[in-house]
């Protein structure tokens, strides 16, 4: 029901993940980015001085989501912070996950 509207793709993606940054007892938020991953991902989650969680595209099966490498980054992740969010892309055959939507 909410839509939210900005000025393009790169601040559209910065504000949305400046609405995940709350601080949990002094613990780091997380953001969980499949590995490839466009750079703004991972510039954004510097700056916002948040967790980068990078978990794996599986590439021999068409870039799907593998969900045991989900939770394994997850699970990993959850000493040294709290994740937030995470991002999942579409599979493409005839591209990586870079060009995929999200």
């Amino acid at each position: 029901d909410d839509i939210f509207i900005g000025t393009g793709a790169s601040s559209c993606i910065k504000n949305i993940m400046k609405l995940c940054l709350t601080m949990d007892n002094d613990v780091k938020p997380g953001f969980m980015i499949p590995i490839p991953q466009y750079p703004l991902y991972s510039a954004c989650t510097a700056e916002f001085n948040a967790e980068l969680i990078s978990y794996y595209m599986d590439e021999n099966n068409n870039w799907t989501l593998d969900p045991d490498e989900l939770e394994r980054a997850y699970n990993e992740a959850r000493s040294r912070c709290v994740p937030k969010s995470y991002l999942c892309y579409q599979s493409r055959k005839s591209h990586g996950p870079e060009h995929s939507p999200g």
